[in-house]
Formats: structure tokens, C-alpha cells, sequence
């Protein structure tokens, strides 16, 4: 009988370990940074189910390529023993991935309070800048040991999800259904969900706990954009102009004009002829 299920085993649970995944690093990040910050944990109750749905929709994305992979091999080439290699080398590569990348996101949580962004990316574009700084403000070493270990374990206890996925024959329409329905559910979030949506509102540090780091990345990476006010304190123009008026007062000369914006000031002539000039020095 033809077993659809044993087929796209390893695609579901890439998909737990995924969401397990988010969901153990949420809970880190409010512990962490988030309880001090005020968030109780009857919050936890909002944000994890929303953590959960924002993670399930990422790895929909993530695992399109191995969906329809999966559903596209017939029975003959997938059962086979390179392919066998293939599964193992992109299974390995995915959890030390995914693995390594949780640390990443904490330590750039702690120094920013947010999930990937645009300094997210610049890392990634120019990694000769940054990398000794990286290497010696984080314990890049460990990290990468400690994950290097993780996927070991996790590989060992997974390793006949592999081998279970090349068990047993298919049915090359239920394959390909899957795989349709996979690439429509991918098509509809693309056009109804945007990165950040399902998150709760009104508290910053609240809402990036709930979103996921990877979309999160991905968003950025296509804007080039970051929330200004939201990283930097600021303030309205007019409260500005207003201090700014203020610190001028004390160097005499009069205001010409009250129009927001200029500030363009008239000192009287000096009747012993020019006297002591000021050098204006503008830099960038």
C-alpha cells in the first residue's frame, strides 16, 4: 500500500523540531530580557501561541524546496543510496543551521532588544568588518562547539526518520498533491501575511518576542529598512526648535525669524570694526 505519510516524514519533523525550536528560544528571550522589561508571565499565554503560528508560517516557506523535492523523486531515485546521502547532508546542514542561529539571535536580542534586523544584514554583507569584532565581544568558540554537539545528538536520535522516509512505495498523485498544496499554501501566506502581522501591539519588546527572527531577517534584507523611532530616542521638531532656541539665547544676537526650521539670528554691528571672527567648521 502506498504510505504518503512515511514518504514526507522528515518534512514534518522539520517542522516540529522548527517550531520547538522558536518556542524554546521565545522562552529564553522573555526570561532572559523580557521579564525585566516588564512583561509578565500571563503575557506568555499571547505570545506563544502567536510565536508558534508566526514559526509554523516561516518553515512553510523554508521547507518548500524540500516538499516538493520529496514529491517530485519517483520511488526508484528517492530509495537510492545517493540520495539517501543527499537527505542526510541537507537534514545535517539544516539542524546545525537552525541550531547555531538560535545563540545568534539571543546574543543580538540582548544587545538590541530585537530579533534580526538591518544590523542583522550588514553583518551578513560585510562579515570582514565585523568579524573580529564579533569574535571577540561573543564567545563565537563555545557556541559553535556547543552546537556541533546538539546536532550530533539530534542526529543520532533522528536517524531513522531518514531511513524510514525511503521505506515503502508511493502514489505519484498523492505526491504531487502534496507538494501543490504545499507550494498554494506558500503563494496565499505571500500575498495575505506580512512579516511582524501576528504579533501583539502596544509593547515593542512584547512584540519581538513574538515574531520570528528569520522573517524578520528576510524583511529586512528586502527593505534595507529599520523602525527609526523604535531603536532611537527622538524627539517632535518643535520640541527641537524649542531647546534649540533655548541654547542659542544664551549667545546673544536676536532671532530674525520664528519659522520652524530657521534659525537665523541678527547681532548688531560692532562699532570697533570687525573684531573676532568665528570659524564655522562642517564636517560629515
Amino acid at each position: 500500500m502506498p504510505n504518503i505519510a512515511q514518504r514526507f516524514r522528515l518534512v514534518l519533523w522539520l517542522f516540529g523540531f522548527y517550531v520547538g525550536l522558536g518556542t524554546i528560544l521565545r522562552s529564553a528571550l522573555w526570561w532572559a530580557f523580557g521579564l525585566r522589561t516588564g512583561i509578565p508571565p500571563s503575557h506568555l499565554a499571547t505570545i506563544l501561541p502567536l510565536g508558534a503560528i508566526n514559526d509554523l508560517i516561516e518553515a512553510t516557506y523554508l521547507f518548500t524546496p524540500l516538499t516538493l523535492y520529496t514529491a517530485a523523486l519517483p520511488d526508484r531515485l528517492y530509495q537510492s543510496a545517493w540520495n539517501r546521502n543527499v537527505l542526510w547532508a541537507g537534514f545535517a546542514l539544516t539542524v546545525v543551521a537552525l541550531l547555531y542561529l538560535g545563540p545568534v539571535e539571543y546574543y543580538l536580542f540582548e544587545e538590541f532588544d530585537s530579533r534580526f534586523n538591518i544590523v542583522a544584514t550588514d553583518y551578513l554583507i560585510f562579515p570582514h568588518e565585523v568579524f573580529n569584532d564579533i569574535w571577540t565581544a561573543y564567545p563565537v568558540g563555545r557556541t559553535v562547539t556547543f552546537v556541533v554537539i546538539l546536532a550530533a545528538i539530534i542526529l543520532w536520535l533522528a536517524r531513522r526518520f531518514i531511513a524510514d522516509s525511503q521505506a515503502g512505495r508511493t502514489d505519484v498523485k498523492s505526491r504531487w498533491l502534496i507538494g501543490a498544496a504545499h507550494a498554494g499554501v506558500v503563494a496565499v501566506l505571500a500575498a495575505t501575511i506580512h512579516a511582524g502581522t501576528l504579533a501583539p501591539s502596544g509593547d515593542r519588546i512584547a512584540t519581538q518576542l513574538a515574531v520570528n527572527g528569520h522573517s524578520q531577517f528576510f524583511e529586512a534584507l528586502r527593505t534595507s529598512e529599520i523602525d527609526y523611532h523604535a531603536y532611537y530616542r527622538s524627539l517632535t521638531p518643535e520640541e527641537s526648535y524649542r531647546i534649540l532656541r533655548n541654547e542659542l539665547a544664551a549667545s546673544g544676537g536676536e532671532l530674525a525669524t520664528t519659522q520652524l526650521g530657521r534659525l537665523d539670528r541678527r547681532f548688531a554691528g560692532n562699532p570697533s570694526g570687525l573684531g573676532k571672527l568665528n570659524v564655522v567648521v562642517v564636517m560629515e
